[in-house]
């Protein structure tokens, strides 16, 4: 009998071991930890964000708005990166940074966007490196750089002229007649 028990034995354990495991209720979803855009592409989150961006709103949360608003700009989302420069802009959400309004505004260009491409040359042209440094002089080699923000200003400018953006080619043929060094437009495509 003890080899017919330890044969039953085997055949119970053998059977508990290969059936399913008790089934369970389904875990709750993971919790969001309140980010209004989990879940969502940059551009759903964009409208949501604008929305927290704006001081006089009711759900103003200008350092909510920054953070989704990032996050977006990180996937290259271009509207996403133009409101965040935005907001480096006034000093909302994040603090006043013209150097971050800066960078966003060169990747924005990168990225195809005229508009950004037309800022970046005006922020060359109007010297930015005096208002980044608080309105100080520029250091004394500025003169020695002026030729290349001046090739770098041309570029921005023929950039956003090919994406279309018509200030930028008047600004171009408005120099081109003024200047003794011809500012060339880009070619016709």
């Amino acid at each position: 009998m003890t080899g017919r028990l330890s044969f039953v034995g085997a055949l119970v354990l053998l059977a508990c071991g290969s059936s399913p495991p008790p089934t369970t209720a389904a875990a709750p979803p993971a919790a969001d930890d309140g980010d209004p855009c989990a879940h969502k592409t940059p551009d759903e989150c964009l409208p949501i964000a604008v929305d927290y961006a704006r001081t006089g709103s009711a759900k103003a949360n200008a350092p909510l708005a920054a953070k989704l608003l990032t996050r977006g700009c990180d996937a290259n989302h271009v509207p996403s990166c133009v409101e965040l420069s935005n907001l480096y802009l006034t000093g909302q959400g994040v603090p006043h940074d013209m150097e971050a309004w800066f960078g966003l505004k060169q990747k924005t260009c990168a990225l195809k966007d005229a508009d950004s491409c037309y800022f970046v040359a005006r922020a060359l042209n109007n010297g930015l490196l005096k208002i980044t440094m608080g309105g100080e002089e520029p250091p004394p080699d500025f003169e020695q750089t002026a030729p290349q923000t001046r090739l770098d200003i041309q570029n921005y400018l023929q950039q956003a002229c090919k994406l279309g953006h018509a200030e930028s080619c008047d600004s171009l043929r408005t120099r081109s007649a003024a200047d003794t060094m011809p500012w060339e437009l880009p070619p016709e495509e």
